[in-house]
């Protein structure tokens, strides 16, 4: 539920733009999330997940291993943040912690200011009083808010699970008592908010397995997360699980196996290729049929950033997100802006030879139904076309009350490998004569290239081309 509205959550992770840093003590980098919100938001998605003090290294505020506060431009930089997201109708979910805070190569202050938050009452109320309580209460409300995320694979430092990257390791006990109490704090000062945790895989959040191996099991199940910290608030709204190959697939497994009370989506995956089977671009669908409650990618900011050598996950997004507005447009829409309906139409050439394909895309927000000249077609869709000739496509689209917005685009079709593509072209020449550029205007399939050498001409040349 977002502001009242039942969503199927349709997005990706941004999860940070500069690790750990995003809240303060500096500036965000708005320019890059409004790219990122911006992108999302006209190709059909609703939802981000972001990461906030992440390893706690540079927010919140300390003194010792005490917290003091929020840390400096934390409320305002968070403000910021969501004041952008919703003015591209996209929200929230709010991850604070990760299993980074305990990351083997922290220096010791970070890891023993971690530890002290994770097992010692006394500190984890420090946190809770004077960090988490005047986040909530300073965005209270905030209508792009999706819900607040506890941990990122707290698992991952626990004792029973614990990975080689992390050191020292906490007790499950103790994180369940902090997924429970600030959970609790979260939900007193706001009664409004929706609370979640990211699970590192199915095996820790569904009793299904716990006959096999009795660790693996729910551990953030309400009765247990209550006798955990004690807070007869601290339960979960919905769980979130990430799957990167590990646990059961959601691709291939009901959400109703793991015999869960509340909804479940899938908060990280990659979606570099095939997964078990199902094609990139149909993963959200699969998700969806399966029953999950939604899905975001693992994310933006490794193609954003080159990162990771993951250039593939955030196209492929693009086109499940586009594809679930135009499915289930009513279960994926947010109007949290009041922006009015928009139209956007581009081909990928604006000039083809014959017997070449086009494809013309188009994306719209606010609109009910689509025509293509005339014929029906979706109101977030692409489609590939040959054209004989020279033509122009129009798109038309209708809001509710059947206003129409409509674009245009022509396509010039040239006659196939009879011209000479560089007659006409306009071309630049280096003053030395060591090289000549020429603007072919579009892509062509060359067969054959002619170069004319002068008299003094000598020890041959290099053909370049860009696409």
């Amino acid at each position: 539920m977002v502001n009242g509205q039942p969503i199927w959550v349709s997005g990706t992770n941004v999860a940070w733009v500069d690790f750990a840093r995003d809240l303060g003590p500096g500036s965000p980098r708005l320019t890059q999330f409004e790219r990122m919100f911006k992108e999302l938001g006209a190709n059909g998605g609703n939802a981000v997940r972001f990461w906030m003090h992440t390893n706690g290294q540079y927010t919140p505020a300390w003194s010792g291993d005490r917290v003091t506060g929020p840390g400096a431009n934390t409320l305002a930089n968070l403000k910021a943040i969501l004041d952008m997201a919703e003015s591209y109708d996209v929200v929230m979910l709010l991850s604070l912690w990760s299993f980074d805070m305990l990351r083997a190569t922290n220096g010791q202050t970070v890891k023993n200011r971690a530890v002290a938050i994770l097992s010692n009452q006394e500190r984890r109320d420090t946190y809770i009083q004077n960090a988490l309580i005047p986040m909530v209460e300073h965005v209270k409300g905030h209508p792009a808010i999706l819900a607040w995320e506890i941990f990122n694979e707290a698992e991952g430092m626990s004792d029973e699970f614990g990975w080689s990257l992390t050191d020292p390791h906490v007790p499950m006990a103790d994180i369940q008592a902090f997924v429970n109490q600030t959970a609790g704090a979260i939900k007193r000062t706001d009664p409004g908010a929706q609370v979640t945790t990211g699970i590192v895989n199915t095996s820790y959040m569904s009793d299904i397995y716990s006959g096999s191996n009795p660790q693996h099991k729910n551990w953030y199940r309400d009765d247990r997360l209550k006798a955990a910290g004690g807070d007869t608030l601290g339960t979960l709204d919905f769980y979130t699980f990430h799957h990167y190959g590990h646990g059961a697939s959601p691709f291939n497994t009901k959400a109703e196996v793991f015999e869960l009370d509340k909804p479940v989506f899938v908060g990280e995956f990659f979606i570099k290729g095939a997964a078990d089977g199902v094609a990139p671009e149909d993963q959200y669908q699969r998700l969806y049929d399966n029953g999950y409650a939604g899905a975001l990618s693992w994310q933006w900011v490794d193609w954003a950033q080159s990162r990771d050598n993951n250039t593939a996950t955030w196209p492929n997004t693009i086109l499940n997100t586009q594809h679930m507005y135009n499915r289930y447009r009513q279960a994926v829409e947010l109007n949290l802006s009041g922006r009015p309906p928009f139209l956007e139409l581009e081909a990928s050439h604006a000039r083809i030879e014959q017997g070449d394909e086009v494809e013309l895309s188009w994306r719209s927000r606010g609109t009910v139904r689509a025509e293509l000249n005339g014929d029906s077609v979706g109101v977030m869709d692409r489609v590939r076309l040959a054209p004989d000739s020279t033509a122009t496509y129009v798109v038309s689209v209708f809001d509710s009350l059947g206003t129409a917005l409509r674009d245009s685009v022509t396509v010039a079709v040239i006659p196939s490998l009879e011209v000479d593509r560089l007659g006409g072209m306009p071309t630049e020449q280096a003053e030395d004569g060591t090289w000549t550029l020429a603007d072919m205007d579009a892509s062509y399939g060359v067969q054959r290239v002619s170069v004319a050498a002068g008299p003094g001409a000598s020890g041959g040349f290099e053909l370049q081309a860009s696409f």
